[in-house]
């Protein structure tokens, strides 16, 4: 990659906040949006991602969107 150019990086804390904004276990959410529950919370401690095809069904389940998940950092 060139410099200036940017990747797009899950934003855990955000999902760990309106996790918990929404009373949610990492349990309950991962049943929610069909994620294992075990790479929700890999995911929240920045271990493992989550997939792609995965996000928008995540977003939806925290009430949010999909760009408010990931953040643009410098590559």
């Amino acid at each position: 990659m060139s410099t200036g150019e940017k990747r797009e990086i899950l934003n855990v804390r955000e999902i760990r906040l309106a996790r918990l904004r929404l009373g949610l276990t990492q349990a309950e959410l991962a049943k929610l949006a069909g994620v294992d529950p075990s790479n929700l919370n890999k995911a929240e401690h920045r271990n493992v991602g989550i997939g792609a095809r995965k996000l928008p069904k995540l977003a939806a389940a925290l009430g949010t969107t999909v760009d408010a998940l990931v953040t643009l950092e410098a590559a």
